[in-house]
């Protein structure tokens, strides 16, 4: 077994199902870059793939690679680590350097793991103390990464199925009302709502208007199922108004 087809082997242990091989000569891969979390997906807030070409004449020349299908990183910060990986590089010479590469590239990853954009409700920073040095809790939606204060999102999320359950139940007593009429005062009539109409409730991400499942919520649950109250409600509508 030759030098490459030993670092090709040893790129698939490291990586497993985040490894994919997309030609064997002359070598071509990508590899799913996330942050060393421990595998608590709801404390990433950064992902991207990372593909490497190289040639044949893989190592003497080194090879080429890009970032695609990156959540959570803005240009700069795809620049950033490009520039990283690019000046790594250009030190190896003549030897093995994918794995290299890819572990360079995990660690630079690990070491962005926090958004760096404001929160769109309260246009405050993520990432910032309070009065009191706390660190203000925030979470991303697990399908396209977009983060919130998760105060702020939690009482979004309260409003719109509030507004919702409002709206259906105007709809609702608007059929009732024409259904009274067509049957005449005397006429019997009815109108049932069903667990499945009341459960429907669909949100888009305020960001990208991505639809939301449950899935991208069930890690901050604790916020979204709280009474919400007159203020609260008056508050976020007005934060609404303003996006």
């Amino acid at each position: 077994m030759d030098d490459l087809e030993i670092e090709l082997e040893v790129m698939e242990g490291v990586y497993g199902n985040d490894y994919e091989l997309l030609c064997r000569s002359p070598p071509c891969l990508r590899v799913l870059l996330k942050p060393r979390t421990a595998d608590d997906i709801s404390q990433q807030f950064v992902e991207a793939t990372l593909v490497i070409e190289a040639t044949e004449q893989y190592p003497a020349v080194r090879p080429t690679f890009e970032l695609s299908n990156a959540k959570g990183l803005s240009e700069k910060r795809q620049a950033d680590l490009m520039n990283t990986l690019k000046s790594l590089t250009s030190t190896l010479c003549d030897e093995p350097m994918l794995l290299v590469i890819c572990e360079a590239a995990v660690d630079w990853i690990t070491s962005m793991n926090a958004p760096e954009d404001d929160c769109c409700f309260c246009l405050f920073p993520l990432v910032m103390d309070n009065v009191h040095g706390d660190r203000r809790p925030y979470m991303k939606l697990m399908s396209c990464f977009h983060c919130f204060h998760s105060d702020c999102f939690g009482r979004w999320w309260r409003w719109l199925k509030i507004n919702e359950y409002e709206a259906f139940c105007q709809q609702t007593s608007s059929l009732q009302d024409e259904l009274e009429l067509s049957e005449g005062s005397s006429g019997s009539y009815s109108v049932e709502i069903s667990s499945k109409q009341l459960d429907s409730f669909v949100a888009l991400c305020p960001v990208c208007r991505t639809m939301i499942h449950a899935a991208d919520v069930a890690h901050v649950q604790e916020y979204l199922t709280t009474d919400l109250n007159g203020a609260e409600g008056t508050e976020m509508s007005e934060q609404v108004d303003e996006l």
